[in-house]
């Protein structure tokens, strides 16, 4: 889900679940990983997660110029298991 702040930063946010299907917190704060159309890594350095609630997790992204779709991917461990979620985003500026 993303949500616009203003014409240059988005929300990305995350939810994760424990294999019970219940909100549950990764071991260590989820990393972000972000790609350009061409998925090439365009991840902002330093770029840290932050935690909303239980499982729930956000990073507000300025886009750079010039880019107009793009990847990402929240990951961390939870329950020994490497998890992820992923989405895509399209921007049209008007």
């Amino acid at each position: 889900m993303t949500t616009y702040q203003d014409e240059d930063t988005i929300r990305l946010t995350a939810a994760f679940k424990n294999w019970a299907d219940n909100l549950a917190d990764t071991t260590t704060l989820p990393a972000i990983k972000i790609a350009d159309a061409n998925r090439v890594d365009i991840t902002p350095t330093g770029a840290t997660v932050i935690r909303d609630s239980l499982g729930t997790y956000h990073y507000d992204y300025t886009v750079p110029a010039g880019i107009s779709r793009f990847y990402y991917r929240f990951y961390g461990m939870s329950e020994g298991t490497l998890v992820s979620r992923r989405g895509e985003v399209g921007l049209s500026y008007v």
